[in-house]
């Protein structure tokens, strides 16, 4: 026999069917078309690097390159003059004239053995030169020897003007004059020309260039274009690791993507990295033409900027992606709407093995027709079984589910409480009512008579006429019976002294009701004959229990809504310091010869609520 939840879930079966049907077909178209465009792609992107990467390289070039040749040909001139007899005033007016010939260049010195400069500035109104004495500062004196060493014009070492709070390059072209002095013109061109002139080319590439000094510091950036701040001697240039744009101070971070920098290029260097939430590229080469450090020339951009081919590829594989996702969540809902109402209907079966009528909820309607039907059938069988249930003590339904096999409610004795209720002069009342409100009388007493009796663990066996009768330790073992039975008693003094202030504020008629207890052995089981079985009590200790509270007539007081008489042997179940009792005599019951000590249970702080 197959126990529940065994077997494949139907939901999952076909999802997973459809999910391997869409992925495998999918996955296979999407890998050709992307592998044959990522190819062609990957193509193009390494001929757009090179080509942008070039154009940087080449224009800085060009730039400087000028800077060379103007600087030599001043040098010639000056070599044809007496320097020294000339004056300092004609020196510095060739010197601004030179500098008309070549933009880049920020500023021209001569510079003689003393270590005595004449400059001309370009953007210095109205002072366009100066005379200085730089003898003093031994940096400018170590690199003008090392210069003269070297014999040749050539880019020497970074300078830091603290004039004008800027640092400049330097092209150092040695030269004697016309009498063999030994002089050293140094064209000076400013970082924040070199930046500003990167910034220029920012629009054409598409990107951000820049210029490394080595791999540590910052030689130009658009950025430096209107200067730095905190430049000095020492630190002539910003150091990379502290430069304003963070992105660029990533270029030498390990978080690289190789795979990525194999597709993009061929020749040139590159790194691939993520920076943040974006992955850019960043494209150079290195220079060793302007000075003794090499530069790294290049550009970073966005991958989405260097690479937006192989980004809509990517796109397209995304797509993709989302085509088979939306395969997958269809195949979802399809499952779930037949899965569905399959999980419903053995929910349903569930609750009602279990005896839970309550929690079956009506089903829900399908697209399809077979499932509608079981649905149908299902929900009829759960209709009838509910209105079975009223006619059946509370909890005997789930006795007989539960244990499923025969002969589960055969009769066997037990020791259990019996209780009994009925109402005083019930038959003069109802003789003086309408049927109508005797109905309606009789359903709102029993119904406050069972939720107290079930409140406590009690069962319902029978109404008869006005009267009720209920039973603990009955369907199962309860050690608490005549405790449990004694609450209930309890809670039914207060709901009916509850329920009459209700009544006579709307002017009806008030209840008075009489309880009787007493627990011992007895016969509990189905009983009758085929066809026609009651499960019920039988016994000496329902007929005591039935005698006592016949008793409570007799036991009367005035002010009583409710009289509560219990036997002795229910007492002695009872934890004495929980509950009042009040002993009303030894009687010999009607029916019985043996005496049986009575008490009456009373309310009091110390019951039990």
């Amino acid at each position: 026999m197959f126990r529940s939840g065994e077997g494949l879930s139907i939901r999952l079966t076909i999802t997973l069917v459809a999910m391997a049907l869409v992925l495998v077909s999918g996955g296979l178209v999407l890998a050709f078309v992307y592998r044959t465009s990522s190819e062609i792609t990957k193509e193009l992107i390494r001929e757009k690097a090179e080509i942008v990467n070039s154009s940087i390289v080449e224009q800085v070039r060009a730039h400087l390159q000028p800077v060379e040749a103007q600087a030599v040909f001043t040098a010639q001139i000056l070599a044809e003059r007496d320097v020294a007899t000339e004056g300092k005033e004609a020196v510095a007016d060739l010197l601004f004239a030179a500098l008309a010939a070549s933009p880049q260049v920020s500023t021209l010195a001569l510079v003689d053995s003393d270590y005595r400069l004449v400059r001309a500035f370009r953007n210095r109104q109205p002072k366009t030169h100066s005379v200085n004495d730089w003898s003093d500062d031994l940096g400018f004196v170590a690199m003008l020897r090392e210069a003269r060493r070297e014999g040749a014009p050539h880019w020497g070492p970074l300078f830091y003007a603290e004039a004008s709070d800027t640092s400049y390059l330097n092209y150092l072209t040695p030269l004697e004059d016309a009498n063999g002095a030994p002089y050293m013109l140094i064209s000076g061109v400013s970082l924040s020309a070199i930046s500003e002139f990167l910034h220029s080319l920012e629009d054409e590439i598409s990107g951000t260039p820049f210029i490394l000094y080595g791999e540590d510091q910052v030689l130009a950036h658009g950025s430096m274009r209107t200067g730095y701040a905190g430049l000095s001697d020492r630190q002539p240039l910003p150091p990379l690791a502290d430069f304003p744009d963070h992105i660029l101070a990533e270029i030498w971070s390990p978080d690289r993507l190789p795979a990525l920098e194999r597709d993009l290029v061929n020749d040139l260097e590159a790194r691939v990295l993520n920076v943040g939430e974006e992955v850019f590229v960043f494209l150079f080469q290195r220079e060793a033409s302007f000075g003794a450090e090499p530069w790294v020339i290049g550009s970073y951009v966005t991958l989405e900027d260097v690479a937006s081919e192989l980004t809509r590829n990517r796109g397209m594989i995304a797509l993709g992606a989302m085509v088979i996702l939306g395969a997958v969540l269809l195949a979802l809902v399809l499952s779930r709407m037949i899965s569905r109402p399959l999980h419903d209907l053995a929910e349903t079966a569930d609750h009602i093995n279990d005896w839970e009528l309550e929690a079956c909820r009506p089903p829900r309607h399908s697209l399809f027709k077979e499932v509608n039907e079981a649905n149908q059938a299902l929900a009829s069988a759960v209709k009838g079984l509910s209105s079975l249930q009223v006619y059946l003590p509370q909890g005997l339904a789930e006795r007989l589910v539960q244990r499923q096999e025969a002969g589960a409610l055969q009769p066997e004795e037990r020791v259990l409480t019996v209780l009994f209720t009925d109402i005083v002069g019930f038959t003069a009342m109802a003789e003086r009512m309408a049927p109508e409100a005797v109905l309606d009388l009789l359903n709102e007493h029993f119904t406050i008579l069972a939720n107290c009796i079930r409140g406590e663990g009690g069962n319902v066996d029978k109404f008869i006429g006005d009267a009720a009768m209920a039973f603990w330790g009955g369907l199962d073992s309860d050690p608490d019976h005549a405790m449990n039975a004694c609450r209930a008693a309890l809670r039914i003094v207060d709901a009916i002294e509850e329920n009459n202030r209700l009544r006579r504020a709307k002017g009806q008629s008030t209840i008075q009701l009489c309880v009787g207890i007493h627990s011992g052995t007895a016969m509990v089981g189905n009983i009758g004959p085929a066809g026609r079985v009651n499960y019920t009590v039988i016994g000496d200790t329902v007929n005591t229990a039935q005698r006592l509270e016949s008793l409570g007539r007799s036991r009367h007081r005035e002010g009583d809504e409710v009289v509560c008489l219990i036997s002795g042997e229910t007492a002695k179940h009872l934890d004495r310091a929980a509950f009042r009792l009040t002993s009303a005599g030894s009687t010999v019951l009607k029916g019985r010869q043996e005496v049986t000590e009575v008490f009456r249970l009373e309310r009091d702080d110390k019951s039990p609520a």
